[in-house]
């Protein structure tokens, strides 16, 4: 028998043949699979669980706070929530709206300018702070929430993206704002795919996903300086 009809092997054009083969096939799956969109569902499900996680720690804390018996009152200023051994708020400079300095907090660093025209209605000033503690002062969200042994929430959930470009709708980060005039509050963040979530989440901005004890704290629309 010849030895060459015994020869185990490819050629480079049966070698080619089966990479483009091997190409066409991962091409097919990528197209199927999307795993773009993968990742976005998967980032957006956890903004979702961020901010709920978030709005139940500030309702814990306001609720451990008056069971202390340490009720939430105004300072004469009426700028910041306070009560005798702690504050709602805790920055200085800042406040509910409804407050002399009204401020809207943003949980990146790079969201530029102070709120005006438009946002004016519901806040003058801005709050860039990419920090995640919870202590005593707090980073990007003002509630002194470690204060609390009921809350549970060893630091502040970041956006997964947390960027913002002022030219596209591109920017990804977390919001919130409070009422002096009920002790409410809001958060806010935009989903990339879940778009029936932000339609349907009883607030009054449908490009922006929202929860809190009452959802027109915020701003009703984007802007130049709210989720451009």
């Amino acid at each position: 028998m010849n030895n060459k009809e015994n020869k185990i092997g490819f050629t480079l054009i049966e070698l080619i043949i089966v990479l483009a083969i091997v190409a066409v096939l991962a091409a097919i799956l990528i197209t199927i699979i999307r795993p773009q969109q993968i990742f976005q569902n998967l980032r957006d499900t956890q903004r979702m669980s961020d901010l709920k996680n978030l709005a139940n720690a500030i309702n814990l804390y306001m609720t451990d706070v008056q069971n202390k018996g340490q009720d939430i009152v105004l300072t004469p200023s009426g700028t910041v929530l306070t009560v005798p051994n702690g504050q709602i708020l805790n920055q200085p400079n800042v406040g509910c709206r409804g407050g002399a300095t009204p401020t809207i907090f943003y949980s990146t660093a790079n969201v530029g300018g102070t709120s005006t025209g438009f946002l004016a209605a519901r806040a003058t000033t801005t709050r860039t702070v990419a920090t995640s503690t919870t202590g005593n002062p707090p980073g990007w969200l003002p509630v002194p929430i470690a204060t609390s042994s009921l809350v549970q929430l060893p630091s502040l959930p970041i956006d997964p993206r947390n960027s913002s470009n002022a030219s596209t709708q591109n920017s990804f980060y977390y919001t919130f704002a409070c009422d002096v005039s009920d002790l409410s509050f809001e958060l806010n963040a935009r989903l990339e795919i879940k778009t029936n979530e932000m339609q349907n989440d009883g607030g009054d901005v449908n490009a922006l996903y929202e929860v809190g004890t009452k959802l027109t704290v915020l701003p009703n629309a984007t802007s130049s300086h709210f989720y451009p």
